[in-house]
C-alpha cells in the first residue's frame, strides 16, 4: 500500500513492543484497555472499530512475518511501547519504519515505560515529521507516560535488573497509571478530542450509568449483593485453588530439575512458583515446605553435587574452557557456538556459524577460539564470538579432534575418518600448515600432550611409541621406541610440572624419560597392569587395566605407596582435582563416585561418596576447571553436567559418635571407643574428655546427661541398674539398687532421662518396668510402673509433669508425674510431649508417618516421604524433634534426614550414607534450633547450621544474580517433564 493511500482499516491500533517483561505485560494490558474503551456517544461516528493488533509470538526469523505486515498495513494508528530495550530491537524498528512508509508520521504515538525520551526513543521516532502549509517540520510525539516516581529517579537501575518480586510491584504501579490517566491521553490523541474533555466525559458517563443502575436495582439490592458476593467468593476460591495447583506443579518441576543435578534451574523454577503463592491458600504450609526443601537441597550442596545441566542436543557433546575455566564453550543444538557461565549456570551468549560446526578448540588463557565445520572451513573467532576470519580448509575430511598449543599460536588437527589418519599443525597467524604427520594404515593416535611451557607436543601411538615435536623448530624426535607385543590405550602419558620428565605407563611398566637426556630412561615394574595415568603434586595415579583399583606412586621415592579402592567393576573414566588431589571415577555401569582426603600411604582408600547425578548416560569427557572448584562431565545423551567440587554446606567436625544429649540440648556426650568427650553443642567446643571405663561398652550401655552436664547416668549391663557419675571427677556418686536381685537374664536398661532440674532420673527396662530415682543419691523416688510389654524408650514432657513410655508393640503409654496416674495410649512412638493451650500434646511416629495428638481430639496423621524411612531395618533408626517441634530428624544409620513434621515434606539430608557409617546413629538439634549435630562417621560427629527459609531465599536471589524464568522457558520445562 502506498503512502497516503486510503484503505479499509481492520484495526484501530497496531501495538509495537519487545517480548520481554514488563514490556509484554504492559502491551497486553494496553490491548485490553483499547478494545474495551467506552467511546462517547458523540464520537461513535468517528469510525473507531474497537479492535487492536497485538502479535503473540516473538519473532525468530530474519524479517517481519506476513501477518505482522498485514496488521501494520490495516491499522489506523501505531503505539510504540518504549523502554530502554526498545531501541535495540530490530523488529520494533522495522515495524515503525514500515508503518511510516505506509501511513506517514502523523499517526504514531508512544507509551513511555522508563528513561527519558531522548534516551529510549529509537531514531525512527525522534525523526518523525509532520506536514504544515506545504512544509515538513519535526513532529513532537504524543507520549503517554506511565513512569512512576521511583522509575523517574536517577537511581533506578532499569526493569531488566529488578528481581521478580520488585518487578511485579513496579509493573502494578505502572498499570495503575495506564488505567487511571494515560489511556485517556492516548485515546484523546486518536479520537481528536482534548484529554481533559475525554476524562470529564468518562466521569460523567460513569456517574449517569451508576445513577441509572442504582434506580433499577434498588428493590433487589440485598439479593443482588448476596449473589454477587457469593459468586465473588467462589471465583476467588477457584482462582486461588488454580494458582495453588500451579505453584505446586511448578515446584514439582523444580524438584525434577534438582534430581537431575540442575540446581540453578531448580532455583529459577522455584522462584517462579512462589510468584503464584498467597498466604490465604489452603495448602500454604505445604507449599512453603516444598520451597524450603528445594532451597535447602539446591543451595546447601555436598562436594561433587550437580550444579547445572546443559542440554546441547548433540551426541557426545564437545566443550572447551575459557577465561581460566570460568566460561564453557560448546557446540549448540543449532550447530553454532554457545558460551556458558559456569558459576551462574546460564547461557551468556550464542552465535551462528556460516556452516554447521563439527569441532572446536579454545585456549583458556589467550581466549583464542578456532572452529571446524562439516565443509572443512577453519575459522578464528574474536573474544566476543561475533566476528571470525578464515584460516584455511582441511580438505575433503574435517578434523574429528582439535587442540591449541603454544599459547594459542598453533592449531593441532587430527583426521581419523580416513584410511590413512594424520596429524596437521597450523600456524594460526600465518594461516598455513607447518607440520604434517602421516600415521600410516592401521595406526592410531592415542594421546596428544602439550608440555607445561607450551614448547613441545608429545604423541602416543598405538604401536606404543612416543614422538615429541618442538614447536619452535618443528623437529621431531622419538622419546620411546615401539615395543612389539605391547599395547596401550587412553591417556598413558604425563609431563612433570617443570616439563623435564615424561611419564608413560605401558601395561605393568612405568617409563620415566629425562627430556634433557632421553637416553637416561628409567623403567619401574608395577604391581599391576595399568592403562591410564594422572598426576597431583609428587604422586601419580595409575588406573589398573582390570577392575577399578587406582595405584598411587610417589615420584620422589619411585615407589608404590597405596591404592584407591573402587567397586567391583571397570572404570571407564577418571580425573584428578588439581586443587586438592581428589579423584573422581565413572564406571562402565554408569555409576560415579569420588575419593577425597586421600591417604597416599594407605592400601585401602575407600570411596568417599557417590555422585548420583552422573549416572544417567555413558560418560564421554570428564575434566576439572583450573581452580578445581567445578567438575565438567559430558555424556553421550548430549548433556553437559556442571558439578560443584567444593560444596557449600559448612560444618564443624566433633570427635566421637553421639551417645546422649542433655535435657536442655546444651551438651552432648561422645565416644570414639576409647575415650568419652563432652561438647558444648551450640559452639561445637570440647569441654572435657576422659578415658572410657573398661566395664563400659557404648554398644550396650545407655547414657544420659543432666542439664548442667555435671552428672552422667550410665546403665549397668550386668545388674540392669544405673551408676550416677560426677563428670568433673569421674567418681561414681551413687548406684541404684532396686533391680539387682530381681533382674532376670536378658533384662537391660533401654532408656534414661533426667528431669530438667536434675533432681530426678528415670530409667526404662526391656522387661516392661519404668522407675524413677533421686538424681544424686540413686534412691527410688516413688514412681514405678510395670507394663506387660517390653519398653524401647521413654520421653519426659517439657514441663516434667508426664512421661511417655514407648513399647516394643509400637504403642505409647502416657503417665502423670509424680503420681503415676495412667493417661492416654497412642499408636506409635512419642518423641515430644508438651502442653499447649492448656491441653496435653504429643508428636511422634506411627508406622512410617508422623502423628500429632491433642488431648480430647482425634489423632492427626501426616504422611511422610519414603526418603525419611532410611535403611533396611527401621528399628535401628533414631528420631528426635526440633525445639519448635517443626522438624523431625531421623538418623538412618547413614544419612541424617530432616522432615517437616507439620506437612511430612522431605527437607534435606545431612551427610552421605555409605557402608562405613555406623549401623545405628543419633542426631540432635541445638537449644536454639539453628544447628544440628549428627553422627557422620564411625567415630565422628558433625555440627551443621540449619538455615531459615528467609535466609535461603536471600542466598537464592544472590545465586541467581537477577535472572528470572520467562513463560517460554517455563513452558519448555513443563513439556520436558
Amino acid at each position: 500500500m502506498a503512502k497516503g493511500e486510503s484503505a479499509e482499516y481492520k484495526y484501530d491500533v497496531f501495538i509495537s513492543y519487545r517480548h520481554v517483561r514488563p514490556d509484554a505485560d504492559i502491551a497486553r494490558s494496553l490491548h485490553r484497555l483499547l478494545e474495551t474503551f467506552p467511546i462517547p456517544k458523540s464520537l461513535r461516528s468517528s469510525g473507531w472499530l474497537g479492535r487492536s493488533f497485538l502479535d503473540r509470538e516473538e519473532l525468530t526469523a530474519g524479517d517481519l512475518t506476513d501477518s505482522i505486515r498485514e496488521g501494520i498495513g490495516r491499522s489506523r494508528y501505531l503505539i510504540s511501547v518504549c523502554s530502554r530495550r526498545t531501541r535495540f530491537s530490530p523488529w520494533c524498528l522495522k515495524e515503525i519504519e514500515l508503518f511510516r512508509s505506509l501511513h506517514g508520521d502523523e499517526r504514531i504515538l508512544v507509551l513511555l515505560l522508563e528513561g527519558e525520551p531522548e534516551e529510549v526513543f529509537p531514531e525512527a521516532l525522534k525523526s518523525l515529521k509532520r506536514s504544515k502549509e506545504g512544509e515538513e517540520r519535526r513532529r513532537e510525539l504524543l507520549a503517554a507516560d506511565i513512569r512512576t516516581k521511583a522509575v523517574k529517579s536517577p537511581d533506578f537501575c532499569g526493569y531488566e535488573k529488578l528481581s521478580a518480586p520488585k518487578l511485579g510491584i513496579f509493573r502494578k504501579e505502572a498499570l495503575k497509571l495506564l488505567r487511571e490517566t494515560e489511556i485517556y491521553r492516548l485515546m484523546a490523541g486518536m479520537l481528536g478530542i482534548s484529554y481533559g474533555d475525554l476524562r470529564q466525559r468518562g466521569r460523567e458517563r460513569r456517574l449517569r450509568l451508576l445513577l441509572s443502575i442504582s434506580g433499577m436495582v434498588l428493590g433487589v439490592s440485598l439479593i443482588f449483593l448476596f449473589c454477587l458476593w457469593n459468586l465473588y467468593r467462589r471465583s476467588v476460591r477457584s482462582e486461588r485453588r488454580a494458582r495453588q495447583q500451579t505453584a505446586i506443579m511448578i515446584l514439582n518441576y523444580a524438584d525434577s530439575a534438582l534430581a537431575r543435578g540442575d540446581r540453578l534451574s531448580s532455583l529459577l523454577i522455584a522462584d517462579r512458583a512462589m510468584d503464584y503463592v498467597s498466604d490465604s491458600m489452603e495448602e500454604i504450609d505445604y507449599i512453603h515446605s516444598l520451597d524450603y526443601s528445594i532451597l535447602n537441597r539446591a543451595l546447601l550442596r555436598e562436594p561433587y553435587s550437580g550444579l547445572s545441566l546443559l542440554k546441547t542436543g548433540r551426541e557426545g557433546p564437545f566443550y572447551a574452557a575459557l577465561e581460566g575455566g570460568k566460561k564453557l564453550l560448546v557446540i549448540g543444538e543449532d550447530n553454532g557456538m554457545e558460551l556458558w557461565d559456569i558459576e551462574g549456570g546460564f547461557r551468556e551468549r550464542s552465535c551462528s556459524a556460516p556452516f554447521p560446526l563439527v569441532s572446536l578448540a579454545a585456549d583458556s588463557e589467550s581466549g583464542i577460539v578456532v572452529s571446524n565445520s562439516f565443509d572443512g572451513e577453519l575459522l578464528l573467532w574474536d573474544r566476543e564470538l561475533k566476528r571470525c576470519q578464515r584460516i584455511g580448509n582441511t580438505g575433503e575430511k574435517y578434523y574429528t579432534e582439535m587442540g591449541l598449543a603454544g599459547g594459542g599460536k598453533f592449531l593441532l588437527g587430527f583426521r581419523s575418518l580416513s584410511a590413512s589418519p594424520r596429524l596437521e599443525l597450523w600456524d594460526i597467524e600465518g594461516k598455513r600448515i607447518v607440520y604434517t604427520k602421516e600415521l600410516g594404515e592401521g595406526k592410531q593416535l592415542l594421546q596428544v600432550l602439550p608440555s607445561p611451557d607450551g614448547s613441545f607436543l608429545a604423541f602416543a601411538l598405538s604401536d606404543s611409541s612416543v614422538i615429541e615435536v618442538g614447536l619452535k623448530d618443528l623437529e621431531e624426535r622419538v622419546l620411546l621406541e615401539p615395543e612389539e607385543g605391547k599395547s596401550s590405550a587412553g591417556r598413558t602419558m604425563l609431563y612433570s610440572e617443570d616439563g623435564r620428565y615424561l611419564y608413560r605407563c605401558l601395561e605393568d611398566i612405568l617409563s620415566i624419560v629425562d627430556r634433557e637426556n632421553p637416553s637416561e630412561k628409567k623403567s619401574v615394574e608395577l604391581s599391576l597392569r595399568c592403562r591410564s595415568i594422572r598426576g597431583y603434586g609428587n604422586y601419580l595415579y595409575l588406573l589398573a587395566s582390570a577392575g577399578s583399583k587406582i595405584l598411587l606412586f610417589d615420584r620422589e621415592s619411585m615407589e608404590e605407596t597405596g591404592f584407591l579402592i573402587g567397586k567391583i567393576a571397570r572404570l571407564s573414566n577418571f580425573e584428578i582435582n588439581p586443587e586438592n588431589g581428589d579423584a573422581v571415577g565413572v564406571w562402565e555401569d554408569r555409576s560415579a563416585a569420588f575419593w577425597s582426603g586421600i591417604d597416599y600411604h594407605s592400601k585401602e582408600n575407600k570411596i568417599t561418596g557417590e555422585i548420583r547425578e552422573m549416572q544417567d548416560a555413558d560418560s564421554v569427557k570428564l575434566s576439572f576447571t583450573r581452580d578445581g572448584k567445578y567438575l565438567i562431565h559430558s555424556a553421550a545423551d548430549g548433556s553437559i553436567l556442571l558439578l560443584d567440587a567444593v560444596g557449600s554446606g559448612k560444618r564443624r567436625e566433633c570427635r566421637g559418635r553421639l551417645l546422649s544429649q542433655s535435657r536442655n540440648r546444651s551438651y552432648t556426650l561422645h565416644t570414639d571407643g576409647e575415650r568419652l568427650y563432652l561438647f558444648h553443642t551450640g559452639e561445637g567446643k570440647l569441654l572435657r574428655d576422659w578415658e572410657l571405663p573398661e566395664e563400659v561398652n557404648p554398644e550396650f550401655n545407655v547414657f544420659s546427661l543432666n542439664s548442667t552436664a555435671t552428672v552422667m547416668a550410665v546403665s549397668d549391663t550386668l545388674s540392669a541398674n544405673l551408676s550416677l557419675v560426677d563428670i568433673a571427677s569421674g567418681e561414681v556418686l551413687s548406684e541404684t539398687e532396686s533391680r539387682k536381685k530381681s533382674a532376670g537374664e536378658g533384662v537391660m536398661v533401654t532408656g534414661i532421662q533426667f528431669s530438667k532440674d536434675g533432681s530426678s532420673v528415670f530409667a526404662a527396662f526391656s522387661d516392661g518396668v519404668v522407675e524413677g530415682y533421686d538424681g544424686r543419691t540413686g534412691e527410688p523416688n516413688g514412681f514405678r510402673r510395670e507394663l506387660e510389654s517390653d519398653i524401647v524408650s521413654i520421653v519426659l514432657s517439657e514441663e516434667d509433669d508426664a512421661i511417655a513410655v514407648n513399647t516394643a508393640e509400637h504403642r505409647c503409654r502416657i503417665f502423670s508425674l509424680p503420681d503415676g496416674e495412667e493417661g492416654e495410649e497412642l499408636p506409635g512412638e512419642c518423641y515430644s510431649l508438651y502442653r499447649e493451650g492448656g491441653k496435653r500434646n504429643a508428636l511422634g511416629i506411627t508406622g512410617n508417618d508422623i502423628f500429632r495428638y491433642t488431648e480430647g481430639e482425634e489423632i492427626h496423621i501426616v504422611p511422610t516421604n519414603n526418603l525419611r524411612q532410611g535403611m533396611g531395618n527401621e528399628k535401628l533408626n533414631s528420631n528426635s524433634i526440633s525445639p519448635d517441634r517443626r522438624y523431625l530428624i531421623t538418623n538412618t544409620g547413614g544419612d541424617t534426614v530432616m522432615t517437616d513434621a507439620k506437612t511430612g515434606v522431605y527437607i534435606r539430608s545431612f551427610g552421605r550414607g555409605d557402608a562405613e557409617r555406623p549401623v545405628s546413629g543419633r542426631a540432635y538439634f541445638t537449644e536454639d534450633g539453628e544447628k544440628l549435630i549428627f553422627d557422620s562417621g564411625t567415630e565422628s560427629s558433625s555440627l551443621e547450621r540449619v538455615f531459615r527459609e528467609e535466609e535461603l531465599s536471600a542466598l537464592s536471589e544472590k545465586a541467581l544474580r537477577g535472572r528470572s524464568l520467562s513463560d517460554e522457558e517455563l513452558s519448555k520445562i513443563g513439556r520436558s517433564q
